[in-house]
């Protein structure tokens, strides 16, 4: 199944909104070679994902310091840069200037993607040296209309129409604007769709340990995390209540921190948000189930057990495949883990397991480490 070919297949289907693209176009970023900067892997890949499927050569950056280094050693110019605003190491806005003040890239349209729509933050943005500001949660189809308004100038763009509003007592956007923000392509929401409840449960279990030990900072990051994932999966409740809780840690004064992180009853009230909001995303797309534990592996024959010199090197192929696609953050590599376990040596069937269930939880990062012990041969460690 190939994913990122899937999204311009879907683009016509009724519930989405009319994209907004040139006219007749089938891969509107075609030729264009995009940075995407951001530090949220959920959000990392679905960009990924859809900006791949429009055409574009994508390539991803986890944090800040990371996407001024990919700009600044390239060997090839990137037509465009997707910026995240609020990272970890350092933000969107010095992260620019970095960029900027290097001197070759006076040009290069630097778009920020942020969740913050004041006049005062898009400023902030453009006196950093950024060139334009894409919304989030992220929508494929302004997404597309700001780029080809910054690297085809002239281009007839039609934009999207707006969309409905939620019910009042939903807590989820409707379904057609979910599909719409991943351009229609109903596989590629499916999969993510499929890792959401088991990674925000992550993430939750995460906050309640950062919340124990009285780290703010670390609080604050994670809210800043669940906003980002919450929002792009339509959890409109979710995002909004995690949302508000980081703004008011942000600007908590050191003497309120303590009364903000002791018992705090907006921890199970995001933990009861985020089981109806699973709920009512399964409800709305049945059939995306969690990912499912990999079989038993039946017992061989000893005689069975000794792997040839010719199917460790395939069974080696096609973990590099993985590889690779994992290297570009594709989804795709959910689709070759299966044949994967299926085929591993057995002194590496465990770990081998390991590395799948890794890709399946779409920690990208953790599955590449993993990955390479396994093409040296080595199981855990």
């Amino acid at each position: 199944m190939q994913l990122a070919s899937a999204v311009q297949r879907a683009l016509g289907q009724v519930e989405a909104p009319v994209a907004a693209a040139l006219d007749g176009a089938r891969r509107r970023l075609a030729g264009l070679r995009l940075l995407v900067v951001e530090d949220n892997a959920l959000n990392r890949q679905v960009a990924s994902e859809l900006l791949a499927g429009e055409g574009a050569e994508v390539r991803l950056a986890e944090g800040g310091l990371e996407g001024v280094q990919a700009v600044l050693g390239s060997l090839k110019t990137f037509d465009a840069v997707l910026m995240d605003v609020q990272m970890p190491d350092i933000d969107g806005l010095e992260a620019t200037r970095r960029i900027r003040a290097d001197g070759r890239y006076p040009t290069l349209p630097i778009i920020a993607m942020t969740a913050n729509a004041a006049a005062q933050d898009r400023q902030s943005c453009l006196d950093a040296g950024m060139d334009d500001h894409v919304g989030k949660p992220i929508d494929i189809h302004q997404l597309v209309a700001t780029l080809l308004r910054w690297t085809q100038p002239g281009a007839v763009i039609r934009e999207a129409p707006p969309q409905a509003e939620p019910e009042q007592a939903s807590v989820v956007e409707p379904r057609a604007a979910i599909l719409a923000r991943f351009g229609g392509n109903q596989n590629l929401l499916m999969t993510v769709l499929a890792s959401f409840a088991t990674e925000m449960q992550k993430q939750m279990q995460h906050l309640r340990e950062s919340v124990a030990s009285g780290d703010l900072r670390a609080v604050v990051g994670v809210l800043h995390g669940l906003k980002g994932s919450s929002g792009t999966m339509g959890a409109s409740a979710l995002c909004l209540r995690s949302g508000e809780l980081e703004q008011q840690g942000l600007h908590l004064a050191p003497e309120e921190a303590a009364a903000f992180l002791h018992e705090p009853p907006w921890v199970d009230e995001l933990q009861a948000l985020l089981q109806r909001s699973s709920a009512e995303l399964d409800q709305l797309f049945p059939g995306a189930a969690a990912p499912q534990a990999a079989p038993p592996v039946p017992v061989r024959d000893p005689h069975s057990e000794q792997v040839g010199a010719q199917a460790m090197a395939d069974w080696q192929a096609a973990l590099g495949k993985v590889m690779e696609l994992l290297e570009t953050g594709s989804l795709a590599a959910l689709d070759h883990t299966e044949p994967l376990l299926h085929k591993a040596p057995p002194p590496l069937r465990e770990a081998c397991l390991v590395f799948v269930r890794l890709v399946d939880e779409l920690d990208f990062e953790a599955a590449r480490e993993c990955g390479l012990r396994l093409h040296r041969g080595e199981g855990h460690g």
